[in-house]
């Protein structure tokens, strides 16, 4: 295998992969931001924009055209929005198709639709996964952790959304497409961006592919903090150590201990760099 990282003018950071031998072609981007970063009023948007990317872009308007173009070629296509990152990635069993999966993928990060109508029945999935989740074990002891935190700490957001949150007040008002242009605007830009492309084809090859695809992708103004920087001085400990009985829907036992890790508080770097040196950086890390 050979490797390559490169920047692309829009900052946008790419590990390319040459691997003659491989039988298939992959990619995926990480844009850095997450429901942490999720406007009050709206809990769940960096979920809903996730979806939204999918509902057609100005070059391949159809809603289900990348869905449909990836199923019939053999492959597959996801993505997921975590606290402070929003992945996206695909694979297909034919590697020849990499430029073209390359070509109809690139305008996610670069000029989604948005259309209001999509966003009414995307707004219905959302609601419907919500439902999903909460007949899971999992999510329900995820979510009572959240509600432990200081509401001032953005962990205690609710990140999935529903009907009520994505069309307030009361689930009958109208998606918040202004505030989702705003919230991808600020976001969606290369310097806040980073993704890997796999394939047989030359370094040289990736990279040319690469800078096709996503070079409508807007610049950023350079490097960014990290989402957590935003709230670095808030305090992230429950009021009061307490336990609680939570009743399982699939009949299951266990017992979970959960403690904050202190770390610097004195500025957003200095968080940022403590954290990241008690997690990583112990040479005790795997004993």
């Amino acid at each position: 295998k050979a490797y390559r990282l490169v920047e692309l003018a829009s900052g946008l950071r790419l590990l390319l992969v040459s691997d003659a031998a491989a039988e298939k072609c992959a990619a995926a981007v990480d844009v850095h931001v997450g429901h942490l970063s999720d406007p009050t009023e709206y809990p769940g948007l960096a979920h809903f924009c996730e979806h939204m990317l999918f509902l057609g872009n100005d070059r391949y308007p159809g809603e289900d055209e990348w869905e449909n173009w990836i199923s019939q070629k053999g492959g597959s296509s996801n993505a997921y929005t975590d606290t402070e990152d929003t992945c996206y990635f695909w694979e297909l069993p034919d590697p020849s198709k990499l430029g073209a999966a390359l070509e109809r993928w690139g305008p996610f990060f670069a000029a989604p639709l948005f259309a209001d109508d999509a966003t009414r029945r995307e707004v219905e999935a959302i609601n419907s996964e919500h439902a999903k989740n909460l007949k899971s074990d999992a999510f329900r002891i995820y979510q009572l952790t959240k509600a432990r935190f200081p509401v001032a700490h953005p962990f205690s957001k609710f990140g999935t959304g529903d009907r009520k949150t994505l069309r307030p007040p009361d689930g009958a008002g109208a998606p918040p497409v202004e505030p989702l242009r705003t919230f991808y605007g600020a976001n969606y830009v290369g310097s806040n961006m980073a993704g890997a492309v796999c394939g047989p084809q030359s370094l040289g090859e990736l990279q040319r592919l690469s800078e096709s695809a996503f070079a409508r992708v807007r610049p950023g103004g350079g490097a960014r903090s990290p989402p957590s920087a935003a709230y670095h001085l808030v305090e992230p400990a429950p009021a009061v150590d307490d336990a609680y009985v939570l009743a399982s829907l699939s009949s299951q036992r266990a017992v979970s201990l959960q403690w904050i890790l202190p770390y610097d508080r004195a500025s957003p770097g200095a968080a940022a760099a403590d954290r990241v040196d008690e997690r990583y950086a112990r040479h005790d890390l795997f004993l």
